[in-house]
């Protein structure tokens, strides 16, 4: 009885070794961003970048983006993003200052600092803090860039001074943009 006891003990512990593996390679499998070398990133948004701030939207048909990869496989990017030639309700001429975002290769996104976004029209501003909104960014490999879809909510906001509103925490982020490396490729590997 002893020799079956202990064969049965040895079957269990070698079974929980191999569920131990099979996690740890799945984890080991993560998504991740490849490029053939390090260097300056840039890119522009292919649609028209649209955020509801849930008081108003304001869309840019202008977005640069730059960053600077410096390793060769990573599960996250930073990228800076300056919009341009954006409109809030009718008012165009809208100042918007550098958002920096953290983009995971698993879809999240991060802005890492507090951007604003001035409307003298109406004498009147938008800003956002650093956050991690709901949604996802999803990714598509083109011709040794990435296409990256926004497609985010949650997104928390404080106006100030008339048709800009007040706070609200159901803002909405949509657009998509093309990123690559400069002089080199770039892709998402699921």
């Amino acid at each position: 009885m002893g020799s079956k006891r202990r064969h049965k003990v040895w079957r269990l512990t070698v079974v929980a070794m191999l569920a131990f593996s099979c996690v740890t390679a799945a984890d080991a499998s993560a998504a991740s961003f490849a490029s053939s070398g390090t260097g300056p990133l840039s890119g522009k948004q292919t649609v028209s970048q649209t955020f509801d701030t849930g008081t108003g939207s304001f869309s840019c048909t202008q977005a640069a983006i730059s960053g600077m990869r410096t390793e060769i496989e990573t599960e996250a990017e930073e990228i800076g993003i300056k919009y341009s030639a954006c409109s809030y309700l009718g008012f165009v001429g809208l100042e918007v200052s550098e958002a920096r975002y953290l983009l995971g290769a698993n879809g999240s996104l991060t802005i890492l600092n507090t951007f604003t976004v001035r409307v003298p029209g109406a004498g009147c501003s938008i800003t956002f803090g650093p956050q991690t909104p709901l949604g996802s960014v999803s990714y598509v490999n083109s011709s040794g860039k990435i296409e990256a879809a926004f497609n985010l909510g949650g997104i928390k906001s404080k106006g100030s001074g008339g048709l800009c509103g007040g706070e609200s925490a159901s803002g909405t982020y949509a657009g998509k943009s093309l990123i690559e490396l400069v002089g080199g490729t770039i892709e998402w590997v699921p």
